[in-house]
């Protein structure tokens, strides 16, 4: 695993305990997450995994970084902020 990132075990409470917010955009911290797992799975599958083999928060960056597969099994590899919930890669 590449330093920096903290795995869903350890994420787990942070992104559960924070909602997510409606309109607005809020400010947080580096590395706070704002964007519950549930929220960040739902994007996954509107984006077209069907399969997610990892989900993972890097602090760092404050994304969330998805590695999954379509329905054809092909490879599908995704940012998204950790902030506002927003695609900011995708690999197909």
């Amino acid at each position: 695993m590449r330093y920096g990132l903290i795995t869903l075990a350890s994420v787990g409470w942070m992104a559960v305990a924070a909602p997510l917010p409606g309109h607005a955009q809020t400010l947080v911290a580096p590395g706070e997450v704002i964007v519950p797992i549930e929220a960040v799975r739902d994007i996954a599958y509107d984006y077209g995994i069907v399969r997610i083999e990892s989900l993972e928060f890097n602090a760092i960056t404050g994304r969330w970084e998805i590695e999954g597969t379509d329905a054809a099994d092909d490879d599908i590899d995704m940012e998204v902020d950790g902030n506002t919930g927003a695609v900011l890669r995708i690999e197909r």
